[in-house]
Formats: structure tokens, sequence, C-alpha cells
């Protein structure tokens, strides 16, 4: 699971720029992981709660190159010359510096929204992790900036996905019955 986390990021967390807790919309949660119409329930956290799990705001912890950390003791990522596993954002870029992926990690474990760009700045990926779960919705878009497909998960589990064509078309769905949402998904 921590391989996914070399290719993605996240440039930036509402709430950052004022340095205030995130709120929570309040909204009711499902009681069981759905789909309703074009939507996806998951029973997880949202991305609200899962940032309130660092002590302070996300702009308060070190942003580092990604060659300056590296994965240690119980796959836990660090910050290379330092003790103890790294907090905060860990930044991908190529040889022209161009951003290519940001990661979030809470005490060493990928926590919160990754996201990777291509090289002419779209978005890529995103995927949420809480607590290095992979959580809720996994989006990857074509390089013309349209959506290419979701994965939906919901407490480490695979639940379906969604294709779509370069022009936007959706030439595929898979939704997993809630029984069998732990087997293994197809490539």
């Amino acid at each position: 699971m921590f391989s996914l986390i070399g290719f993605l990021l996240l440039p930036g967390c509402p709430g950052e720029e004022t340095g205030t807790r995130y709120e929570d919309s309040g909204k009711a949660t499902p009681t069981e992981p759905q789909f309703q119409g074009s939507g996806f329930f998951s029973l997880d956290r949202t991305i609200i709660q899962i940032l309130n799990d660092f002590e302070k705001p996300l702009n308060y912890f070190p942003i580092i190159n990604s060659e300056d950390g590296e994965y240690g003791e119980g796959g836990r990522f660090y910050r290379v010359g330092v003790e103890g596993p790294f907090s905060g954002r860990v930044i991908t870029r190529d040889a022209a510096g161009h951003i290519l992926a940001e990661s979030i990690f809470h005490k060493g474990i990928p926590h919160g929204p990754h996201r990777k760009f291509y090289e002419n700045g779209e978005k890529a990926a995103e995927i949420i992790f809480d607590q290095g779960t992979i959580s809720g919705v996994q989006s990857k878009w074509w390089e013309n900036g349209q959506i290419k497909e979701e994965e939906y998960w919901s407490g480490g589990q695979y639940y379906g996905s969604r294709l779509w064509d370069e022009g936007g078309r959706l030439i595929r769905q898979v939704y997993m019955p809630k029984e069998t949402a732990s087997l293994p998904r197809e490539n």
C-alpha cells in the first residue's frame, strides 16, 4: 500500500491560510457504504476529521523534498538525519522543479490527501489515506483534465470503480456487493 504514495500529492488544504482547526460540515453519515445516483457514500472519516488528527494546522509542519526522506522501521517514513517518524508534507519534483507529487504523513504513516500531477500541471491522481488505509474515493484524471477513473473504498475495502474514456464517456463500472467487497479487485 505504501508504494501508492510515491505518485500521489497535495498542494494545499482548506483552512491552512488562517492557521485554524478544520471544521466538519456536520452532515449525517450513512450506516453502511452505499451507492446513490452517481455518488458513493463511505463510512470512512471525512477529510476534515482526518486532518484534525494533526496536533496543529498542517501549515505548521515541515515540507521536505522526497529525497530528504526514506522508509524505515515498520514501513514508516522518516526524514533523513532526524529521529522519529516524519509528520508533514513530502514533495516530489522533476528536474525542472515542477511539483509532480505531494504526500502527507502523520507520525510516518500516510494520512490525508495525496496527489499526483502531470508535467503540464494537470491533476493526475488523488487518494485519501486515514492512518495508512485508503479511504473514500480514489480519483485519476486524463492529462486533458477529464476524469479517468474513480475507485470506491470504505474501511480499507474495495467497493467498485468507474472508468471513463478521454472524451468523458463512461465505459465501465463495477460495483461489488457488500458481502464480497473485501475480495481482491481486478486490475
